[in-house]
């Protein structure tokens, strides 16, 4: 009777382990076209044996787990790819809009056909004719007004600059935002994978938090250590560490114009005017004159 139970039982594990597999393989197949989603394995576990009476063992059958397929440095590496194209197409559109205020584009303009290079020449010759005639008045008009209209050009020019550096300000702000906020969540996620990962396959939390990942690499630099426990140590650029195990020692990247910067300038002290000798001999009146001091005997 006791073989015939242990009979079930293992052939009622051996179902239960094809079902799992049979489950891992339909969620791969379901999940195909998910952004983030990586595949996973069924990775099969001999159960240990169990005496029975006298010589005799009988087998408790198998277990299955689901395994995530990863490559780290497949990932890191796309990562880093992520982070140069994202830098260079922002860096693209910056002087692309720079360009656009001199009037000059991509296809290879001279800055002489432009309104500024124009102007420019203009006020240059009219100089030229003035050294030619300088008593001829209109010659000397058409100076003021070569000048008069270079000068709109450059404060036109510095108009459009100053505009365009406030909105990568502001663009650069919301992107500090971006930036704290997934790196709240992926602060959390690595919380719970380390947690889980030493009994069971976070394969779910991994994902979520590689798409963070993916996220964050375009909008700022960064490189990954892992530690113990599938956790992850970010660094950036100028190796500080945006992100720890815990998130209690997450540091929050804040925008350029909230930071306190030493000023390039030194404050210089300006001497006060010097007031007239009356002023100087009123002000020296009113100064208390100490009491002599007399010798002792």
């Amino acid at each position: 009777m006791g073989s015939l139970t242990a009979l079930l039982y293992l052939s009622q594990n051996a179902l239960d382990a094809n079902q799992a597999a049979l489950d891992i393989t339909s969620n791969n197949v379901a999940n195909a076209n998910t952004p983030g989603y990586t595949n996973e394995v069924a990775t099969w576990r001999e159960l240990d044996t169990v005496s029975l009476t006298g010589n005799s063992a009988s087998g408790m059958g198998a277990t299955v787990s689901a395994s995530s397929q990863r490559d780290p440095v497949l990932n890191q590496r796309v990562q880093q790819q992520t982070q140069a194209l994202a830098a260079g197409t922002a860096e693209a559109s910056a002087l692309a809009d720079l360009q656009s205020i001199f009037g000059l584009t991509s296809n290879g303009s001279s800055s002489a056909s432009t309104t500024l290079g124009t102007d420019m020449n203009a006020f240059f010759n009219s100089f030229s004719s003035l050294q030619a005639t300088p008593s001829n008045m209109s010659v000397r008009q058409g100076v003021i007004s070569a000048a008069a209209t270079l000068a709109t050009d450059f404060n036109s020019a510095a108009s459009a600059i100053s505009q365009q550096t406030a909105s990568l300000n502001q663009q650069a702000t919301g992107i500090v935002s971006n930036v704290n906020s997934l790196l709240t969540s992926i602060a959390q996620l690595n919380a719970q994978i380390q947690s889980a990962s030493p009994h069971s396959d976070a394969g779910t939390l991994e994902d979520q938090r590689q798409q963070d990942l993916t996220q964050l690499s375009q909008l700022i630099g960064f490189d990954q250590i892992k530690t113990e426990n599938n956790g992850l140590t970010l660094t950036t650029a100028t190796c500080q560490m945006p992100l720890r195990r815990s998130t209690r020692s997450r540091k929050r990247l804040l925008p350029q114009s909230t930071r306190r910067m030493k000023p390039a300038w030194t404050p210089v002290a300006i001497p006060a005017a010097r007031s007239s000798p009356s002023q100087e001999r009123r002000s020296f009146s009113r100064l208390p004159i100490p009491a002599p001091s007399l010798p002792r005997e």
